[in-house]
């Protein structure tokens, strides 16, 4: 039997804006969700990695935030391997001023389901 995929969820007061980060990893994909005030579908992107490329990603639904998002997704997928479907719900000026915070965050959550 394959072991139960694992998550890690972490919360970000952003000049009083709550953002949530939840990875998910599953045995070959992760899905990352980026949403303030709680747990909402957004922009959606699918990376994944080439066999001796740098990863691609295509924007599968939605417009805001997608450069971010996309930037987010490929460095998941380059990192880890797995495929990635990603979700941000956030105005692109957030993510802007507050990226490098969301990316230290999202890299501690896939961390921690890497082990």
């Amino acid at each position: 039997m394959d072991a139960l995929p694992k998550h890690s969820m972490k919360t970000l007061d952003l000049d009083g804006l709550k953002v949530y980060v939840y990875v998910e990893k599953f045995d070959n994909a992760l899905f990352i969700l980026i949403s303030k005030q709680g747990f909402k579908m957004g922009t959606l992107i699918f990376s994944i990695k080439g066999l001796e490329e740098p990863s691609r990603s295509t924007t599968l639904l939605g417009w805001r935030g997608e450069v971010q998002a996309r930037i987010f997704a490929e460095k998941a997928s380059s990192e880890t391997g797995l495929m990635t479907l990603l979700s941000i719900n956030l105005e692109e000026e957030h993510i802007q001023k507050h990226f490098r915070s969301i990316l230290e965050t999202l890299n501690q959550c896939i961390k921690e389901v890497s082990v």
